[in-house]
């Protein structure tokens, strides 16, 4: 009996989310200074996506599905945000606006509010903050288009993930868990601890 609640808490672990939040009024107004030969790209649009970046796309996964998921996520009108250093892909991020956002947190999103997710940064340069630096980009951008609020999730078990979110305004609310029980996807919400 005891395995059978290990094996259900780790399964339950696995789908839990940190639900994470920032008021953009809150955000310190701070110029964002990016390490020498570094860059941030804003790209609206598949076809801005140079050779040289797609084939470094296609090597984070099995290139069918990046290729479907490019697509998808600019089709609905999502913002990628590519960090680089000396023109090659360091760590990137999506961003999406308004009622199109989320749909698997159930709960209303503004025009005003934005939800960026599926952010990776390669192997090699992990540990130096980069993606705290391009996540501060993005929000400070953000702020000068309007934006009231941006959301995110990272998993719990995403121990370096939280502590990177938590070298910038993005604060969590709340915890998500999520599963499926015949086909349909269930989520639950928790309030974080402390």
């Amino acid at each position: 009996m005891k395995g059978i609640v290990r094996l259900a808490d780790r399964t339950f672990m696995r789908n839990e989310s940190i639900l994470i939040f920032a008021d953009i009024a809150d955000l310190k107004k701070e110029i964002i200074e990016l390490p020498n030969s570094f860059t941030i790209e804003k790209i609206t649009k598949k076809e801005d996506l140079a050779p040289k970046d797609m084939e470094r796309f296609l090597s984070y996964s099995h290139p069918d599905f990046i290729k479907h998921y490019i697509n998808e996520h600019f089709r609905k009108g999502a913002i990628l945000w590519v960090l680089k250093s000396d023109g090659d892909i360091v760590s990137f991020e999506w961003s999406l606006r308004g009622e199109n956002a989320i749909g698997h947190y159930f709960f209303p999103m503004t025009p005003n509010d934005v939800v960026i997710f599926d952010a990776h940064t390669w192997e090699e340069y992990r540990g130096h903050t980069y993606y705290a630096i391009l996540v501060k980009h993005i929000l400070m951008n953000l702020s000068k288009e309007g934006v009231t609020r941006v959301y995110t999730e990272v998993k719990a078990r995403n121990v370096s993930g939280m502590a990177i979110i938590n070298k910038t305004c993005l604060r969590p609310f709340g915890v998500a868990r999520k599963f499926q029980i015949k086909n349909k996807l269930i989520t639950t919400y928790l309030t974080p601890k402390g």
